[in-house]
């Protein structure tokens, strides 16, 4: 397993990665290396671990990642109990607050409850760009569910909307051009017409 893991930690330094798993529980010290690997890493977009029990150090360098690493589309922390330690899921929520890269964000199996999920709730009101969701398994109501859901759709209508203005100010834009060019080329035509015609008085002595 030592040898492994300085394989794939010397592969993330040289940017040769884009996947990356790990379903075995990793000792501290590999989980120091692997995580501060990833961090300053540019070429992995698709991270998971897997049936890990973190610490409250080993939460704040997932947080870490999430808010520091700039190519990590796909993230997934399944079956870790994420939110054992006290605050540790916070942490990963404000890093997630501040990321604009990730698209998915798997956490099913982590206990997350209904504080959690509520906490995940705050972080799709900031977060533009995360587009899907797992949370299976985390012991969670059904009120929580339709709060966490009304989130998500009020930032799709934001994220539409915001989509029409652009394209509506485009619109206009393009509008403006038009009106503008098409005067020009009347002023033009309109100069040429009347150069012609004291071109053609001058000529016939008008």
């Amino acid at each position: 397993m030592e040898h492994a893991i300085n394989t794939v930690i010397k592969r993330l330094n040289e940017n040769a990665l884009k996947n990356l798993n790990f379903s075995q529980k990793l000792s501290v010290q590999d989980f120091e290396l692997l995580t501060q690997a990833v961090i300053s890493n540019t070429s992995v977009n698709q991270f998971g671990l897997y049936n890990e029990i973190f610490s409250i150090s080993q939460i704040l360098n997932l947080a870490t990642i999430l808010k520091n690493n700039k190519t990590i589309e796909e993230f997934s922390i399944h079956r870790t109990e994420l939110n054992r330690e006290e605050g540790g899921f916070g942490l990963i929520c404000e890093s997630l607050k501040e990321n604009n890269v990730l698209q998915s964000l798997e956490l099913s199996g982590n206990k997350l409850g209904n504080t959690g999920v509520s906490r995940l709730a705050s972080v799709l009101e900031v977060n533009k760009t995360l587009s899907k969701l797992v949370l299976f398994d985390n012991d969670f109501g059904d009120e929580v569910v339709i709060f966490a859901s009304a989130v998500v759709v009020t930032s799709a209508v934001v994220a539409a909307s915001a989509v029409v203005a652009a394209v509506v100010v485009v619109f206009v834009e393009v509008i403006v051009v038009t009106i503008v060019v098409f005067a020009v080329v009347i002023i033009v035509v309109m100069a040429v017409s009347s150069s012609n015609s004291r071109s053609a008085c001058s000529i016939n002595s008008c």
